[in-house]
């Protein structure tokens, strides 16, 4: 068994470097997160940006 890494895109799973195996060859995939995986971040999204506004004080005021 071959352990490699990737990165997920939906239903594909881009892997970082090529598997010895030949095109079209059926394989069975275990998928678990990496250790280097970031918990909160994807590397191919934008991150979350916090919104911007009046502080709650100002909602609050009457």
């Amino acid at each position: 068994m071959t352990v490699h890494t990737g990165t997920v895109h939906g239903r594909l799973i881009q892997l970082d470097d090529a598997p010895d195996l030949p095109d079209g060859q059926r394989v069975r995939v275990t998928v678990e997160p990496a250790d280097d995986s970031p918990d909160d971040t994807c590397p191919d999204r934008t991150p979350a940006t916090p919104a911007v506004g009046p502080p709650v004080e100002d909602w609050t005021a009457a």
